[in-house]
């Protein structure tokens, strides 16, 4: 999985001509909400561009979310100037609620991220869609990464 982030962050730098690399503050070890909404922006447009999608019959959520998480979690760090690893991770969530277009299913994952001036955050990775952990309408079951 590492490996293929890279690749896709290279080449994002190389040939994406409408996607810049976001900056996130680079004296926090946290970033902020806003810096998060720009990487997390910066993820779905590229993939856009690239075209990759998530297409259920073909995709395993986990790996799709975990792909993202990495991505974000290389992009954070490579801005600033801490040595700790963002915390951005995939949870693995009962989702017997519908959200963010996402039908009810036994199992699902998402990622969640801190931030300093909004606290814990769940992010879609299909669809770019962020709340906070305490508006969140499923079960976390699991935190893996």
């Amino acid at each position: 999985m590492k490996t293929l982030a890279a690749i896709l962050i290279a080449l994002a730098l190389a040939g994406c001509t409408t996607c810049h690399m976001p900056r996130v503050d680079a004296d926090a070890e946290t970033p902020t909400a806003a810096d998060m909404d720009r990487v997390i922006d910066y993820l779905d447009r590229l993939w856009f561009d690239m075209g990759v999608q998530f297409i259920p019959a073909v995709n395993d959520c986990k790996h799709y979310a975990s792909l993202k998480a990495q991505m974000a979690r290389m992009i954070v760090q490579q801005s600033t100037r801490s040595t700790v690893a963002p915390a951005i991770s995939v949870a693995h969530v009962y989702q017997t609620k519908p959200w963010a277009g996402i039908p009810v299913a036994p199992m699902h994952a998402v990622v969640l991220y801190e931030t300093s001036d909004k606290g814990l955050r769940v992010w879609e990775p299909q669809n770019a869609v962020t709340c906070p952990i305490g508006e969140y309408p499923n079960e976390v079951v699991k935190v893996v990464q």
